[in-house]
């Protein structure tokens, strides 16, 4: 509890800060548009009842998760929620495209499934992609049942990785990008990565 009335003491010295700032440059905030989001993996653990976070003298609700550009953030970083919101898209997503590819040549049953579907399953995947085992093996399933209802017998023939590939190639990725500076695009796992990468061809 010390440590939590030292954060809020702190949080609350910042939103003083920005208030007067807004205040003296006559800016407006949307408190309502705020939140406050305490992320621990330890149980019983709240943010102090009696000293709620403001901002121009409103208070911050608390919440147990929140949206941030499409992605579901929950107070332990578990992500079930926003994994089982992505699968039930992904799924309603692929029930539509199915319908439509059952006439359709192999080539274009791929484009299809990599325009409105793949892409769901691996938006913002370097973020998510650490969750339980349990739930990126559902993620698996859907897209082997997804390769199965358009007869896409050969992925790798259409540039379809398997899912876990397609994280692990993109949170590598992301650490180059932001830990080697510049890049060595003469690094094979960079080039190998590339193009392995589905949603820069189509073809």
């Amino acid at each position: 509890n010390e440590t939590a009335d030292q954060a809020v003491s702190s949080f609350q010295q910042d939103l003083d800060a920005l208030s007067n700032w807004a205040s003296k440059n006559k800016a407006k905030f949307n408190p309502t548009k705020c939140e406050v989001l305490l992320i621990t993996r330890k149980r019983n653990t709240i943010l102090p009842a009696c000293r709620p976070l403001t901002l121009c003298n409103t208070a911050i609700p608390i919440v147990e998760k929140t949206k941030i550009l499409g992605l579901l953030i929950d107070n332990k970083l578990l992500y079930d929620d926003h994994i089982h919101r992505l699968a039930t898209s992904s799924s309603r997503a692929l029930g539509l495209i199915t319908r439509t590819a059952i006439p359709l040549r192999e080539d274009f049953c791929a484009r299809l499934y990599k325009a409105p579907v793949r892409p769901l399953m691996e938006y913002a995947n370097p973020i998510w992609s650490g969750t339980a085992k349990t739930h990126i093996k559902a993620i698996e399933q859907l897209q082997h049942r997804a390769l199965k209802c358009l007869r896409l017998t050969d992925p790798l023939k259409h540039n379809l990785p398997p899912l876990e590939l397609s994280y692990q190639t993109a949170s590598v990725l992301l650490f180059r990008k932001h830990f080697l500076s510049p890049p060595i695009l003469s690094d094979p796992l960079i080039t190998r990565a590339a193009k392995n990468m589905h949603f820069n061809s189509f073809t």
